[in-house]
């Protein structure tokens, strides 16, 4: 066998295991020194786009939060009124909770699936755990290549489960997977935006 088929071979064996780790692990950190990191992973080229996004999280910070089929407000345990959160400050704490990765940097590209006011997070790389929303869809992760999983929208599925793990799920009959905790209190103030 000559080198480059080694090469290729090794690639193929090492390659995704590399990639996993080549991604930042969140999890368990402050929301704020996730902020700090995702600041730092931005490139100051890319700041129209991050502006975009930020002003997307305002106005859905602003906006009261109601079911989309009887306009009743969703409150919280005090009775108070919720407003609306953007997928960019979910994917923010996904990040906390371990179910992304934070590439070492953020390419253009994976902050435009952001660049819309409202959207969810739909997609993850099977390799290097990046999460990406739906604002723009992508075939492959812009940055490894890897295979995009989807989410399952499915009304007993929570948190980030993909349909191949919801399937599983419901062909095993097991019971419905959990969210992490997440709160309101969670979404980054305005100083953090």
């Amino acid at each position: 066998m000559n080198l480059n088929k080694r090469i290729k071979t090794l690639e193929k064996r090492l390659g995704p295991e590399r990639r996993r780790r080549e991604g930042l692990s969140c999890q368990n950190l402050d929301l704020d020194e996730i902020a700090k990191r995702v600041d730092a992973a931005i490139d100051q080229a890319d700041e129209d786009i991050v502006e975009r996004i930020v002003a997307h999280c305002h106005d859905a910070s602003a906006t009261p939060w109601k079911n989309q089929t009887t306009g009743e407000p969703y409150l919280d345990e005090q009775g108070e009124q919720l407003n609306e959160m953007h997928f960019f400050e979910e994917w923010l704490i996904a990040l906390q909770h371990g179910l992304f990765s934070l590439p070492a940097r953020l390419p253009r590209a994976l902050l435009e699936t952001f660049d819309r006011r409202y959207g969810c997070l739909l997609f993850r790389c099977e390799n290097c755990m990046a999460g990406y929303g739906n604002a723009v869809v992508h075939s492959v992760c812009c940055l490894c290549g890897g295979k995009l999983l989807q989410r399952a929208l499915f009304w007993d599925s929570v948190g980030w489960e993909t349909l191949e793990e919801y399937a599983v799920r419901v062909k095993n009959k097991r019971p419905d997977n959990q969210p992490p905790p997440v709160t309101q209190a969670e979404s980054l103030g305005p100083a953090g935006r």
